[in-house]
């Protein structure tokens, strides 16, 4: 196996190391320069330093920047963005907070979390408070930044919303480096809150980015003898095809209108120039089926087809596979209801739901609830298939409750169970 390492640190020849031990061959590129001359489907490893900004760990730096600032402007310390910083990054930024506050300005501490574990923690909170630093705990964040140079920064707890206008604004979370944004660029990545290369979504693991085989891996999840964790076992997984279907573009139909290049929410299709065409490289797709759905020239199939949807069954649930089918297969046993797994919501397309009216009595179909798509946005475009079809059954006059779209997670088997019943017992009436 072959991966391109980018990015540069004291750590990574430890890694290499250990690539190298387990049978790995690399390729390495210090930017996205670098990156974009090496081969676009081998797997990447971002390597992210934890470097703190200069407004942390320079007293200096720090003491002009904030002479510069006007005496209401306050301080904003960002912590825990998009991953968790270190107990040490946090001694190190309550630091930094504390000499800004003696400076006689306003100050504030943003993070998911309170850490007390490292050494003279509790003698740091007492410092900063007496000094007049604020703490404030978040669930989710948004940052704007206007033409001026002033953020306009919302946090969020529960139902409670804070919003902080300030022009210093001092980014402390890991991976929203400008190089970085640029790495993500060249990969077609997904970069999120506009700042960030990786997301903390609860069901995705932090090293995964939204592109089949390009990972993510921080200087602080690398152990002081190399140890990177399960990533070697996931890199070395990527190479096993075992149930995994593969989109495939039929070159003598494809239209060369890159719809499935806009859609495609893991970046996988690639234009290929020389036949005017659209590729997806088996490596890159995730298997999600949006394209297969979207493309308008039907031009797109898997490489192994779906199995046929089930004849002569009063209800059909196509449910994903991630969520929804979970839940079925526990809520559903005993009802007549036939139960179909697909890869996600956004596979869907109006042939293949025309097709299934035609043998079932009704359609429902369950996907993910809002957010926690693995595929980001297929729940949404299923939803919006399925309005589509509903309109265009209710303008031939025919009876549009017969399909139905519905969100559910894996632990909601009550909830599906519920909802399935109420629709049989609609469509039978």
């Amino acid at each position: 196996m072959k991966l391109v390492i980018v990015g540069e640190g004291p750590k990574l020849p430890l890694v290499k190391e250990k690539l190298s031990a387990a049978g790995i061959d690399y390729f390495s590129a210090a930017n996205a320069q670098e990156l974009r001359e090496l081969v676009p489907t081998l797997p990447v490893l971002v390597y992210v330093p934890c470097d703190l900004p200069k407004f942390v760990l320079e007293p200096d730096y720090q003491k002009r920047a904030v002479s510069a600032l006007h005496a209401n402007d306050e301080i904003v310390f960002l912590m825990d963005a998009a991953k968790e910083n270190t107990p040490y990054e946090f001694s190190l930024v309550f630091d930094a907070a504390i000499r800004a506050a003696r400076m006689m300005r306003p100050v504030t501490v943003l993070s998911r979390t309170v850490r007390g574990s490292f050494p003279g923690a509790e003698h740091k909170y007492t410092q900063a408070r007496d000094a007049g630093v604020r703490f404030i705990r978040y669930d989710d964040i948004e940052v704007e930044r206007s033409v001026e140079g002033v953020y306009t920064v919302s946090v969020t707890e529960g139902t409670d919303t804070l919003v902080i206008e300030t022009p210093c604004l001092v980014d402390c979370s890991p991976g929203s480096g400008p190089e970085l944004l640029e790495i993500a660029k060249e990969l077609r990545l997904k970069v999120y809150k506009k700042r960030y290369i990786t997301n903390s979504r609860w069901f995705d693991h932090n090293k995964n980015t939204s592109r089949r085989n390009v990972y993510v891996l921080f200087d602080s999840d690398i152990g002081e003898d190399g140890d990177v964790g399960t990533l070697v076992t996931n890199l070395l997984s990527t190479q096993n095809r075992a149930n995994r279907r593969v989109a495939m573009v039929d070159k003598t139909k494809c239209a060369f209108c890159y719809t499935c290049y806009r859609i495609c929410p893991h970046s996988a299709p690639v234009p290929d120039l020389t036949a005017r065409a659209m590729l997806i490289p088996e490596e890159l797709c995730d298997s999600c089926g949006a394209c297969v759905a979207a493309c308008p020239a039907n031009a797109i199939a898997w490489d192994e087809p779906l199995p046929n949807l089930p004849d002569m069954k009063p209800v059909l649930m196509l449910c994903c596979e991630n969520s929804a089918y979970v839940a079925a297969s526990a809520a559903l046993d005993g009802l007549n209801v036939e139960i179909s797994s697909m890869p996600c919501g956004g596979v869907i397309s109006t042939m293949e739901m025309a097709k299934a009216m035609g043998s079932h009595s009704g359609i429902l179909v369950a996907v993910c609830i809002n957010g926690a798509c693995k595929h980001y946005d297929g729940n949404l475009r299923a939803i919006a298939t399925v309005g589509r079809i509903k309109k265009e059954i209710a303008e031939l006059g025919l009876d549009s409750g017969r399909i139905e779209v519905l969100q559910v997670s894996g632990p909601m088997e009550n909830v599906i169970r519920d909802a399935v019943e109420r629709f049989e017992g609609r469509i039978n009436e």
